[in-house]
């Protein structure tokens, strides 16, 4: 038997370096992805935890201020900061509940 250059091994062994060398730019890439999907999580359930103990500490202040004043003043001190949040979406100043009378 002859051994000689045989060039389909040539071609077989440069395929397989090309997809060894793809699969390795793949697994980068979602190594990459996978640490910003965590970051993301992280910053995302950060954010909510905040978002929840805001909403709890407004929670609280709304119910010392109806239990030291009553019903009846935090009514009223409810209405006024819905009106002043009105007035600021609107950008006036005036009071357009006595504009529209």
């Amino acid at each position: 038997m002859v051994f000689g250059f045989d060039p389909r091994k040539l071609i077989k062994d440069q395929q397989e370096e090309e997809k060894k060398k793809v699969e390795e730019v793949v697994s980068a890439q979602e190594k990459y992805d996978i640490a910003l999907e965590e970051k993301e999580a992280k910053l995302r359930k950060k954010s909510n935890i905040k978002d929840a103990l805001a909403s709890a500490d407004k929670a609280l202040r709304e119910y010392k201020f109806l239990k030291k004043y009553g019903m009846e003043e935090y009514s009223k001190a409810k209405e006024k900061k819905i009106l002043i949040g009105i007035k600021k979406l609107l950008g006036t100043s005036k009071d357009f509940l006595t504009e529209q009378k």
